[in-house]
């Protein structure tokens, strides 16, 4: 029966994928088409519940996440769930044909040994692995969450394996990345802009949205990226510590702030981690709370109204 239950859910996306594929790009040049006005929309972050989201929703995102190590590269080319749902890239690439993907890539604790060349066969893996899928667009956000104090990254460090990863990447022939400069946008004491590598070594500079009353703290990234001329994303945002059943409430504290502030600041694109957390044994019991939008109706018809909008 499961197997069955796969296959309907296989077909059913196809026929999603079609029906919002064809109205986009018509016999006209794609180039032809003009830009969403809205932000993108990029769902994650484990195969599982994109998957669901698709089918549940009824919506085919602008972009895809998932998430790897510099350590192992795990759930690249091979499905792998350590806890935290099953990462599997190369499975969506194939599954979600010309989606745009967006990847984290954890250094935490490898700063060091990056610099040291100790990890030069995994960024040529990397590198290869890119370059097998070069007409998929990936954005790279490398040592994510830097400015997190749970990360420990030293900023003198972090800068110098963030170039480090990239020169390679860019000598081995990568020409699908885009790097993202991603902070956690909460408090941190000092100036963040410590931790930028450096024009020429960004494209994107991204925010953490869990906190809809933290805007203040985000807006230090975002002033940076003004000051750089720099596009900005949403690279993780979930309504932490709330649950979608509460539906009215939980819309206008969280889901509405997340708009309004996206549309203020000309976000490009929104990364949403559709999760009810106490399903995943990685953060089962730490309150995370429960993010799904298909798990209440009014939230789903309001998320819908936002994502759809042109």
């Amino acid at each position: 029966m499961s197997v069955i239950k796969k296959y309907i859910k296989k077909i059913a996306f196809v026929i999603l994928f079609l029906i919002f594929l064809f109205p986009r790009i018509s016999s006209s040049q794609i180039e032809s088409v003009p830009a969403k006005k809205s932000p993108l929309i990029f769902i994650g972050q484990d195969i599982d519940s994109i998957d669901s989201y698709i089918i549940d929703i009824g919506h085919v995102p602008d972009g895809l996440m998932s998430y790897t190590s510099i350590q192992r590269l795990e759930g690249l080319d091979s499905a792998f769930d350590s806890g935290g749902g099953t990462q599997y890239a190369q499975g969506l690439i194939e599954e979600y044909l010309g989606v745009p993907l967006q990847i984290g890539l954890y250094l935490v604790g490898a700063l060091d040994d990056i610099l040291a060349g100790q990890y030069d066969k995994s960024i040529l893996k990397l590198a290869d692995w890119f370059n097998k899928n070069k007409n998929t667009t990936i954005y790279l956000r490398i040592g994510y969450e830097f400015d997190n104090p749970e990360n420990n990254y030293e900023f003198v460090a972090y800068i110098q394996a963030y170039r480090y990863i990239v020169d390679h990447l860019r000598k081995l022939g990568v020409r699908n990345a885009l790097y993202v400069w991603h902070s956690y946008g909460a408090f941190v004491i000092g100036d963040i802009e410590r931790w930028y590598p450096g024009d020429s070594y960004v494209d994107w500079v991204a925010i953490s949205f869990y906190d809809a009353f933290g805007k203040s703290n985000m807006m230090r990234t975002f002033n940076i990226a003004k000051k750089y001329n720099k596009p900005v994303m949403i690279a993780e945002s979930t309504p932490r510590g709330m649950n979608v059943e509460d539906g009215k409430k939980v819309w206008n504290l969280w889901h509405k702030q997340l708009f309004d502030f996206a549309e203020k600041n000309d976000v490009k694109i929104i990364c949403y981690i559709n999760w009810d957390w106490e399903d995943v044994p990685m953060f089962q019991g730490q309150g995370w709370g429960n993010g799904r939008i298909q798990d209440n109706d009014f939230i789903r018809n309001k998320w819908l109204d936002e994502v759809l909008k042109d």
